[in-house]
């Protein structure tokens, strides 16, 4: 049995004040013990001094872009700045950078090249190092919304980091797929605003096809989350049972009255 003592720990556990002179004991990456002082200990044991410092769980990101960098410092296509490979060597530097920083979770917010899902996959099973992933699908956007960039002279198909839908049909279609891709968390771009060129109260999806979102990720167990700037979708949202609210410009007592409603 592989165990790892830290020892000398100041532990700060989430729940109570920071404890010092902690020591944790952990056996096969399962805690199995936290007390004060000093523990027995075997010439098979690894332990580690941590002189005082501090000792916590890992936090948890929950907005997390594997694939971006430099976004907006670059005139090509939302996503199609780079081949495939490139972008998923570019998730795995985000990733491993989190990791570095003490998030051992993050949770997707959209990607190209369904870059999430491959990368997950890839920590899951050892191949390389990285914090647990909840991948996400590309952004689901409507013709002609904020990340729709690309000219339509140039009679491109290719998707990079956003997929455009319009319609109920189609949205639904586009979850059902990017499930299939290997997404737990579908994105939504529900109005502009926080970021992008599109004005906030430009609402960007009809109410059925929100709905249709909902409707299709939930009945796969996956969720959605949706890029919202507006009081208005903020409550279109809650109403239809998105369960994140990414940015929520415009929140006020009335939309928080209504999230606590719906749980």
């Amino acid at each position: 049995m592989n165990r790892t003592v830290f020892t000398n720990a100041n532990l700060l556990d989430g729940e109570h004040p920071a404890k010092p002179q902690a020591t944790v004991v952990v056996e096969d990456n399962k805690i199995t013990r936290v007390t004060t002082g000093a523990v027995e200990s075997s010439s098979a044991d690894r332990v580690i001094d941590l002189a005082g410092r501090t000792l916590m769980p890992g936090m948890t990101s929950g907005h997390f872009h594997t694939t971006y960098h430099d976004v907006g410092g670059n005139q090509l296509p939302f996503g199609l700045e780079r081949a495939p490979a490139y972008a998923a060597y570019q998730g795995l530097k985000n990733a491993q950078t989190a990791l570095r920083a003490g998030f051992t979770n993050v949770v997707g917010a959209s990607c190209a090249f369904d870059v999430d899902a491959s990368l997950a996959a890839a920590i899951r099973d050892g191949v390389v190092d990285g914090p647990r992933i909840c991948p996400a699908s590309r952004d689901l956007i409507t013709t002609s919304d904020s990340n729709d960039v690309i000219p339509w002279w140039w009679q491109s198909q290719a998707m990079g980091v956003v997929r455009i839908c319009d319609g109920p049909d189609e949205f639904r279609k586009a979850v059902r797929d990017e499930i299939k891709r290997g997404a737990e968390m579908i994105k939504i771009y529900v109005t502009g605003g926080h970021g992008v060129t599109t004005p906030k109260h430009n609402i960007s999806l009809a109410l059925d096809e929100l709905h249709a979102v909902v409707g299709a990720a939930h009945g796969r167990g996956k969720r959605v989350r949706g890029h919202v700037a507006h009081k208005r979708a903020i409550l279109d949202c809650i109403a239809a049972g998105v369960d994140i609210i990414d940015h929520a410009d415009g929140m006020d007592e009335e939309c928080i009255d209504k999230l606590a409603e719906a749980g």
